[in-house]
């Protein structure tokens, strides 16, 4: 994470010696000076000074810091971020002694331990040097740090780290995550989507001790054991580390679910994986046929009551298949007095819902009805660009007329899935979240999408 000087000073070859300069602080001669190391293994050459021992901490001035060959004299010394490959907290605050002012400022400030050639090893407290008053004791480690592994399987080189144990849910900013060889240190581990050829479901909360930093901000999040090269085989947890507070188990929360396909067969395939039935509109792949044609609701209840040992509560829809909840809503009281979720995934724009056989059945009484018969049912509307079109203007005036402005509208959230106000793509939406069929309802939107009542 070190920060490179811009190049530009010039006269850096007029500078005369200045042992008895008037940049130099109080008290400062008393202390030990040495030259510095590592300044130029990102060219070009030189590192900024630091406001405090954070490495984002920089005023990014031309020269205020230290180029190859400088020395410097130690102030008092402070733990903060850390540098290099031997993760190095230790920082000094320090006076440039070969140019101790840069532009008629002293030049000085904070600068990591990696960068001064003092002979120890990191994190070694030079011997008379006293600690910085305003100093926080060092963090004491909270886990085992591992290099990672993998990062290349798919180039370029990286992995983004996620906000929770699920591979849709990253913020997909350069640089949050890992490259190769960085390191981790694991906080607590989680379960969640499979990676990788063994299907391995154990994702860690990681700090990137390499780089604990990206732009300003903290590097950190979740990421697969697939990417951690700690020995272990698939699936197994490293000695010591804790299980994250609001870790999911690892086998489906909640009861068994229904998955209706959108036209043909479309989304079976990213469905799968996590819905217990999987009903298709053409029967294909050995599956059940949901859609009888016509506006017809007869064909929706063609699943087991019970799948696995487990009740069937939740039915889920992407595409066309929004309408395979309604139907069985609509068309079987026994089963969906069973149901206490419903996920439909970008059900689609206002001229599909007011063209189609959503105005044809009734769509937004047998939800209201559905709703208003048990307060713990939940309608979750994982909203992508077509639904999100005219200000979701399709469920709005399809769906939402006969709940809006009653105490059930507050049991219904549409989460707009969308990056910088624009839309997801239809695909991309269940391709994202398919995940949450095998989950429970939840009660705020994933990844920090917006989310909204009727």
């Amino acid at each position: 994470m070190r920060q490179r000087l811009l190049v530009g000073i010039l006269a850096l070859g007029c500078m005369f010696a200045l042992a008895a300069a008037p940049g130099l602080r109080a008290g400062a001669a008393s202390s030990p000076t040495f030259t510095v190391m590592n300044t130029n293994e990102t060219p070009p050459d030189g590192v900024w000074f630091r406001n405090s021992p954070h490495i984002a901490d920089t005023d990014r001035v031309t020269g205020h810091g230290v180029y190859a060959n400088e020395q410097v004299q130690l102030l008092c010394y402070a733990w903060g971020d850390a540098v290099g490959s031997h993760h190095n907290t230790l920082w000094y605050n320090v006076v440039n002694v070969t140019r101790p002012t840069n532009n008629g400022v002293s030049n000085s400030g904070y600068l990591n331990a990696h960068y001064i050639n003092d002979g120890l090893a990191a994190n070694q407290v030079d011997a008379g040097v006293p600690q910085c008053g305003s100093s926080p004791p060092p963090p004491p480690p909270s886990g085992p740090i591992f290099t990672v592994m993998n990062t290349s399987e798919s180039p370029p080189d990286g992995v983004w780290f996620r906000n929770s144990p699920h591979s849709a849910d990253t913020d997909r900013v350069t640089g949050h995550g890992v490259y190769m060889n960085e390191q981790v240190q694991l906080q607590c581990y989680s379960w969640g989507d499979a990676v990788g050829p063994y299907g391995n479901t154990l994702w860690y909360d990681v700090t990137n001790v390499t780089r604990p930093t990206n732009n300003g901000v903290s590097n950190s999040g979740y990421l697969n054991a697939h990417y951690i090269n700690d020995g272990l085989a698939a699936n197994q947890i490293d000695a010591g580390v804790p299980q994250c507070g609001s870790s999911p188990p690892p086998p489906p929360a909640g009861g068994a679910s229904v998955y209706y396909s959108g036209a043909g067969d479309a989304g079976w395939d990213l469905a799968s994986p996590y819905a217990s039935v999987i009903m298709t509109d053409n029967g294909s792949h050995g599956t059940a046929d949901w859609s009888a044609g016509q506006c017809s609701t007869a064909w929706s209840n063609r699943y087991p009551d019970v799948v696995g040992g487990r009740r069937v509560t939740t039915l889920s829809g992407w595409s066309l298949g929004r309408l395979g909840p309604i139907y069985l809503l609509a068309r079987d009281q026994s089963k969906a007095s069973n149901v206490n979720y419903v996920l439909m995934f970008d059900p689609g724009t206002y001229g599909e819902l007011a063209g189609g056989c959503d105005a044809t059945v009734g769509s937004s009484q047998v939800l209201a009805n559905w709703l208003a018969s048990n307060a713990s049912n939940r309608l979750v509307i994982m909203s992508g660009a077509l639904t999100q079109a005219q200000f979701s203007h399709g469920i709005q005036n399809v769906y939402f007329p006969a709940i809006r402005g009653h105490a059930i509208a507050q049991q219904v959230l549409v989460c707009n899935v969308s990056n910088n106000g624009v839309g997801w793509s239809h695909r991309d939406v269940i391709k994202g979240y398919a995940w949450m069929i095998s989950q429970p309802a939840p009660s705020v939107c994933p990844s920090n999408f917006l989310g909204w009542h009727p």
